[in-house]
Formats: C-alpha cells, structure tokens, sequence
C-alpha cells in the first residue's frame, strides 16, 4: 500500500505545481474574465520604482460631480471593487463590476488613496460596459 501512495502523492504534487505555473502564466485577460451582466477592469501600474507597487490596491469609486465643470472621485473602501497590483509586474484586475462610470483610486496604506486626474484635476471617468473587459493600459503613477 505504501508503495502505492507515494508515488500517487508525487503525481498528485507534481500535477498541483504545473497548475500553479500555468496559471502564472494565463495573461490578465483571461483573469479578468466577468461574470454574464458584469464588467472588468485590468490595467499595468508603471512606477519609477516598481518596488513602490508593493502593497499598491486599486479601487474603482463613485464621481461626484461638483459644478458644471468638475469632477471628484469618492471611494467607500468598504464597498468599492478592487484588487491588489501585483507587485512584480504591475498588472491588476478588477472582476464582477457592476456597468457604470467610475473613478479610478489608486490605493497605498502610507500615503492613502490618489484618484486618477486630467490636468485640469478632474477625475477621468472609468466606463465599465456590460459583459467586457475595459483595459487601461499603461498607467504611469508617482506619489509626488
């Protein structure tokens, strides 16, 4: 019997391990993949130096409009979706967003919560469109 096992348990971890690089290696795409009726954001966090995306949460809040002609972001941590950058790459996705226009925060325990703006300080919309994925792209962020 003990002749039987130990190889089925090397099988077995063996198998786990090629899963786990598999998976390492699915493109975020494939990740952010949202349920029938929901959105998904994904994006790359760019930094000067990327051991600062350590700890990095992004967080998709509620504009508020404040005039005619400007924008802020609010951000309930509690509730907003979010997901936590991965560190060594930068890549980060948001599944199961409701369709709706959001405010992109990016999120550090020190320093706090910086919403994405335009020059003007607007926060820059993020639209989440039923059954899609809405790829960011790039984003380049200091905490100048």
């Amino acid at each position: 019997m003990k002749k039987v096992l130990i190889p089925l348990l090397v099988m077995i971890l063996l198998a786990t391990g090629c899963t786990a690089i598999n998976q390492q290696t699915a493109t975020v795409k494939d990740l952010a993949t949202p349920a029938p009726g929901l959105g998904a954001v994904t994006g790359k966090i760019q930094m000067d130096n990327p051991t600062d995306r350590i700890g990095l949460l992004v967080y998709l809040g509620d504009i508020v409009k404040l005039g005619d002609e400007f924008s802020g972001g609010f951000l309930d941590t509690s509730i907003a979706p979010h997901a936590l950058v991965n560190a060594e790459d930068g890549f980060f996705h948001i599944t199961d967003v409701k369709p709706g226009s959001y405010s992109f925060v990016i999120y550090e325990v020190i320093s706090g919560g910086r919403v994405y703006q335009d020059e003007n300080g607007n926060v820059l919309p993020i639209e989440v469109t039923e059954d899609e994925i809405t790829d960011l792209g790039e984003i380049f962020f200091t905490f100048e």
